[in-house]
C-alpha cells in the first residue's frame, strides 16, 4: 500500500485568559493544541467527577469497557443517566441541557476537538465514549472495527510504560494514545505520533485531558524519518493473518502470517532508537499449537534482529471458530458481508491449516540496542494461563 508523504503537523500551546462566566472561550486555529490542562478540559473533569461518574464507572469492575454493561447499568441512574448515555452509548442531549450539565468550559472542549456533533439543536458524541485506566481518562471510539478501539493489547501495552520526566517517544499506531498517558502525564515527554490510522483531534484531546505538557508531533503517511532518536518506542501494530482473497481492515491486518506491521516497528526501532531507548510492544504472533515449534518459529523471526529481546508470551489461543481471538477476526473480517460469511470462514480456515497458524499467541516484549552479542529473553507462559484479548 503506497503511502503520501508526511506531513508534520505541530501541535503548540495556546495562551489567553480563562473565560469568563458570560464569555465562552474562542475556538483554537485547525491543528493546534494545547499543552497541558485548559479550564475546558478541567472543568470537564471536575464535573464529572462532582456527578459521580467516575465512582459509577469502577464499580463496573471487569465491565467497564463493555457497551453491554454500559447499558445494564444506565436504567438505575435516575436523574444521571442522559449524562451516562451521553459520555458512554452515543446518547444525544439538548444543547442547553449539555451546556447545564457539562459547562460552557466543558462544552466548548469538546467542540474545540471535534469530539462531539451537534444536529437540530442535540449534541452528540457518536461513536466516542469517555472511560478511565490506569489512572488515565481519554476518549475511544466504541465500534470495533475503528482505529481507536481501546482493547487488551492496549492495556497490556500500558502496563509496560515507564514513568518518565522528560525526553523523545514515538508512539506508532497510536490508536487513541492511551498506551502512552501514564508517560505523558505531567510530564515533558514530547511525543511522535505516526502510522497508521489515528485522529489528531482525539489524540490531542486526549493528552490535554491528562495534563501533557510536552509537545505533540503528527506524522501522516508512515514511520518518521530524519535525524531524530527517541528514547523510547510504544507500538501495538496490527498482526491479524490475511488469506488470499478476504479483504482485512487495514488496521488489524498484518500480511500473510500476521507479522508485517510488528516487522516494521521492529526495522523502525533498529534505526530510531537512542542508544539507550527501548522498544515496547504488544502483538499477536501466530504458529504451530504446539509451544517448542512455536518458540521455533519466534525465534527465528527474531533472529535478523539487532536488538536485544525481552519476550513474554502471555496466552495461547486456538485458531478456530467458538474461540474468541479467531471469531473477533472474523467478525471484523465479515462485517457487513453476510453472504461471504461461509466463503471468508473457510478461506480463513485454509490459511491456517496451509501455513500452521494453529494458534494466536499473546506477546508482550521490550527491545533495546545491544554491545556486542545480541541477547534473547524468552519466557512463556502460553501452557499455564488462558488470557483474554481482544483488538
Amino acid at each position: 500500500m503506497k503511502h503520501s508523504p508526511a506531513i508534520l503537523l505541530e501541535r503548540e500551546e495556546g495562551r489567553g485568559e480563562r473565560p469568563g462566566p458570560e464569555r465562552a472561550p474562542k475556538p483554537k486555529a485547525a491543528g493546534r493544541a494545547l499543552a497541558g490542562m485548559t479550564p475546558g478540559a478541567r472543568a470537564l473533569l471536575q464535573r464529572l467527577d462532582a456527578a459521580g461518574f467516575f465512582a459509577l464507572f469502577s464499580l463496573l469492575g471487569d465491565g467497564n469497557f463493555r457497551p453491554y454493561d454500559w447499558e445494564k447499568l444506565s436504567p438505575t441512574l435516575g436523574a444521571k443517566e442522559s449524562l451516562w448515555k451521553f459520555l458512554l452509548l452515543g446518547g444525544s442531549l439538548p444543547s442547553a441541557s449539555a451546556s447545564e450539565w457539562l459547562g460552557p468550559a466543558a462544552l466548548e472542549f469538546l467542540r474545540r476537538h471535534k469530539l462531539c456533533t451537534e444536529t437540530g439543536g442535540e449534541v452528540s458524541l457518536g461513536r466516542l465514549s469517555l472511560i478511565t485506566h490506569r489512572g488515565a481518562t481519554f476518549f475511544m471510539e466504541r465500534a470495533l472495527m475503528s482505529p481507536g478501539y481501546f482493547g487488551e493489547d492496549t492495556k497490556a501495552l500500558m502496563t509496560l510504560v515507564p514513568r518518565r520526566e522528560a525526553g523523545n517517544c514515538l508512539c506508532l499506531y497510536p490508536g487513541n494514545a492511551a498506551a502512552v498517558l501514564p508517560l505523558a502525564s505531567r510530564s515533558k515527554v514530547d511525543i511522535t505520533f505516526a502510522q497508521g490510522s489515528f485522529n489528531p483531534d482525539l489524540i490531542a484531546a486526549n493528552l490535554e485531558l491528562n495534563e501533557a505538557l510536552g509537545k505533540p508531533r503528527f506524522v501522516a503517511g508512515g514511520a518518521p524519518g530524519g535525524r531524530q532518536r527517541y528514547d523510547l518506542i510504544v507500538a501495538a501494530p496490527p498482526c491479524s493473518f490475511e488469506p488470499d482473497g478476504v479483504d482485512v481492515p487495514a488496521f488489524i491486518g498484518g500480511g500473510a502470517d500476521g507479522t508485517k506491521c510488528v516487522s516494521e516497528v521492529l526495522r523502525s526501532g533498529e534505526k530510531l532508537l537512542a542508544d539507550d531507548g527501548a522498544l515496547l510492544m504488544t502483538f499477536m504472533f501466530f504458529a504451530d499449537l504446539d509451544g517448542k515449534l512455536m518458540r521455533t518459529r519466534l525465534n527465528a523471526f527474531l533472529e535478523p534482529l539487532a536488538l536485544d529481546s525481552s519476550v513474554i508470551v502471555i496466552s495461547k489461543h486456538l485458531m478456530q471458530p467458538g474461540v474468541p481471538i479467531f471469531n473477533m477476526i472474523f467478525g471484523s473480517v465479515a462485517a457487513g458481508k453476510d453472504a461471504e460469511g461461509e466463503r471468508i470462514a473457510r478461506k480463513m480456515l485454509d490459511h491456517i491449516k496451509g501455513l500452521r497458524l494453529e494458534a494466536a499467541y499473546l506477546l508482550k516484549a521490550r527491545f533495546s540496542k545491544g554491545s556486542g552479542e545480541t541477547k534473547r529473553d524468552l519466557i512463556d507462559c502460553s501452557d499455564l494461563y488462558y488470557g483474554a484479548w481482544t483488538f
